[in-house]
């Protein structure tokens, strides 16, 4: 009989001990992403009805939208949606939405990956588009353009 409360109190314990680790904040204020297609969290209007008329890259096999692996990666270390979500998106900015430090840009060249990162950041239609090839659909200051100063507790 002394071994039902030895029980219940170990697993009291041990729940109580479990559920503060799952509570812990993240370590990290948030998760820069800087790149191409691979990382693009969804900077252009999707036509078709996709999540907030974003685009996304990746679609799932049945050809849904997706994340992309650092909305995926951040999500798992504790960093906010809202952190994870486009930089430079116009739908967002219409919505009233708040920008992510998602920088990735289906379609960026190296050069443009570099400018959103010291210069300015553009959400700009593909050369190969077939109406408007090459139209800024939003531009706005790069991340490190006002100051050069990165966030210490970003990864």
């Amino acid at each position: 009989m002394r071994k039902a409360p030895l029980i219940r109190f170990t697993l009291a314990s041990l729940a109580l001990a479990c559920s503060q680790a799952f509570a812990a904040p993240s370590p990290y204020s948030s998760l820069i992403v800087f790149g191409d297609s691979l990382s693009d969290a969804g900077q252009f209007p999707d036509l078709t009805g996709g999540t907030l008329g974003m685009r996304f890259t990746n679609r799932d096999a049945a050809g849904n939208f997706a994340p992309v692996s650092p909305m995926i990666l951040g999500s798992q270390l504790g960093v906010s949606p809202t952190e994870l979500g486009p930089s430079t998106s116009p739908t967002y900015r219409a919505l009233g939405l708040a920008d992510g430090n998602n920088w990735a840009v289906g379609g960026y060249t190296t050069q443009q990956i570099l400018e959103s990162i010291t210069t300015t950041s553009k959400t700009v239609l593909p050369p190969n588009t077939p109406l408007f090839p090459g139209l800024v659909l939003r531009d706005k200051p790069g991340y490190l353009a006002n100051g050069l100063r990165a966030d210490p507790n970003a990864l």
